[in-house]
């Protein structure tokens, strides 16, 4: 990381320490027995987080503090917004299947859809990927990173 670029992240995570009027706090007021935390932080003009916070509330199966499965997850993935769009797919029209009946817990499906395009003026046929979100397909690194 180069010298402008570490004062860029060190400005801007410093901003995000500083409570400021329109941040968005999650107060969870009924018990979570089997919720661990993981909070992504993200600055204007810094395309990595800023922080990446873990909190398995001393519950974790794996050898490592926090801080460390933590700085596995920053290891692991692409967390760039781009780039979280680009693996999930987000650009693709997926958006009325999955707005009915949850968006959680449904089999990640390929179907064919035909639209309206306002681009090339006329019907147009593509297959798209729904429930990206939901596929398993990190799993084996997963365990491997983590031990288990």
């Amino acid at each position: 990381m180069t010298h402008d670029a570490k004062l860029l992240h060190e400005r801007a995570l410093a901003y995000h320490e500083t409570p400021v009027p329109g941040k968005i706090k999650i107060v969870i007021t009924k018990p979570a027995e089997t919720a661990d935390d993981l909070t992504l932080a993200y600055s204007p003009g810094v395309a990595e987080p800023v922080s990446i916070y873990v909190n398995t509330y001393g519950r974790s199966n794996v050898r490592m503090t926090d801080g460390e499965i933590a700085e596995k997850v920053r290891e692991m993935f692409d967390l760039r917004p781009k780039s979280i769009e680009r693996s999930l797919k987000l650009r693709c029209p997926i958006y009325s299947e999955t707005a009915a009946y949850g968006h959680m817990g449904r089999e990640p499906r390929i179907v064919t859809k035909t639209f309206d395009s306002n681009y090339n003026c006329g019907k147009k046929t593509v297959e798209v990927e729904l429930f990206t979100w939901e596929k398993l397909d990190y799993v084996d690194r997963i365990r491997q990173v983590f031990g288990i």
